[in-house]
């Protein structure tokens, strides 16, 4: 699921959709919710904004993982707010992140890794 403001979550498609990674992709906290309750087939990762519309990526992170306990988050975010994500991320439980603007091989890695990271 990518959660964030469009036209990223097309871009996003575009981008992960060719190496194997279906998307289902929502404009906001609230419908990203509704889409990933509403599946039929598993999730394997939340990918989101750490500001979204009417809640934060971590909110939206805490709300499914309290459906889904081992859902693998990744955070992403623009270069200008990366500390202000670190702040929001203080303290949350491991979730990774991976900083706007990203090259289509940094954010394939950090989606393999994420999703790994359920094995482990």
């Amino acid at each position: 699921i990518v959660a964030h403001h469009p036209p990223v979550p097309r871009s996003l498609l575009r981008t992960l959709s060719p190496v194997g990674y279906p998307v289902l992709a929502a404009p906001a906290g609230l419908p990203a919710l509704e889409v990933a309750t509403s599946q039929s087939m598993p999730i394997d990762l939340l990918l989101t904004d750490a500001e979204l519309s009417g809640m934060t990526g971590p909110t939206l992170a805490e709300r499914l993982r309290a459906v889904l306990p081992r859902l693998p988050i990744l955070f992403m975010s623009g270069a200008s707010n990366v500390n202000g994500t670190a702040q929001i991320l203080d303290g949350a439980p491991p979730y990774r992140f991976v900083a706007k603007p990203f090259t289509t091989e940094e954010l394939t890695g950090a989606v393999r890794s994420a999703i790994g990271s359920l094995a482990n």
